[in-house]
């Protein structure tokens, strides 16, 4: 007796992923973009790992600080400290030494400076900044005939300051009043994508894919209070600053932790001023 074998296809599916690799053979005409793609195959897929890990955000430094002056003038200087940071594609963003950025007003300008004003920093290449470098820093071998092209691309750091409009017409990666639970994780306008803690724990955030939508150019640092006659009024503001996932899961457990060490004083302080109480004494001594 012969017994009816059933065969079952399961389904499958295949997709292309965003990653490409060349093969090369002997005797292979090779281009321009075929080496490039090469060249870019094992950047692409360390730029996945990051990406998936690290999100977009700032990984160390980057601290802002007044430049203070004598004798009670205006401070208009701000210091922008060496730091690394990752943007939305996976590039690391490095500032190597501090820079300064000098917001003293226009003198000739009719309106009085911005009340406040917003840090952000950016990856750029030398490409991007200038065919022709003054200082040997960009490709450094570009002759003053356009027909010749660099052969070295240069990566830069970009550090820009804007006021609230500017900076909200474009892709910032920053904290928003946007990052609540009821997002969902879903990308904004700009390509802005909450983290969505409140909600979720911080073990789900580390573990989910970053959104294919996020295209943000710009990692906002922080922002200044400038005023007409004091120049630049308190300290800067980080609030708006997005960390890198792992730095901002570490510092979410520590101010759970604290914010948790202090109900339990609280509730620790109010038991004890109960059982000093008229009323805990006499039901103590019934």
């Amino acid at each position: 007796m012969k017994t009816k074998e059933c065969s079952v296809q399961l389904p499958r599916k295949a997709r292309p992923s965003g990653i490409e690799s060349v093969s090369f053979h002997d005797g292979m005409l090779v281009s321009a973009d075929d080496l490039d793609t090469a060249a870019r195959y094992p950047v692409s897929l360390l730029q996945s790992v990051l990406r998936a890990y690290l999100g977009c955000g700032v990984v160390c430094g980057f601290g802002l600080r007044v430049r203070r002056t004598v004798k009670g003038e205006p401070a208009w200087v701000l210091c922008v400290d060496r730091g690394l940071a990752i943007d939305c594609e996976g590039y690391p963003i490095e500032l190597c030494a501090p820079v300064e950025l000098d917001l003293t007003p226009d003198p000739c300008a009719c309106e009085p400076p911005p009340p406040t004003v917003l840090i952000a920093v950016r990856r750029t290449t030398s490409d991007e900044t200038s065919h022709r470098s003054d200082d040997g820093n960009g490709c450094g071998r570009c002759r003053d005939d356009d027909a010749h092209e660099c052969g070295r691309v240069r990566e830069h750091t970009l550090v820009r300051a804007f006021t609230p409009e500017e900076l909200d017409a474009l892709s910032v990666c920053r904290r928003t009043p946007a990052d609540r639970p009821d997002d969902n994780g879903r990308c904004d306008d700009h390509g802005d994508q909450s983290y969505e803690t409140e909600r979720r724990g911080w073990c789900e955030v580390l573990t989910t894919c970053p959104s294919c939508c996020c295209e943000a150019e710009w990692i906002l640092l922080g922002a200044v209070t400038l005023d007409e006659n004091r120049g630049i009024v308190g300290e800067p503001d980080h609030a708006g600053r997005r960390w890198v996932k792992p730095v901002e899961a570490m510092c979410a457990a520590d101010r759970a932790t604290a914010e948790l060490a202090e109900k339990v004083a609280a509730l620790e302080d109010a038991v004890s001023r109960l059982g000093k109480s008229p009323a805990a004494r006499n039901a103590a001594g019934s």
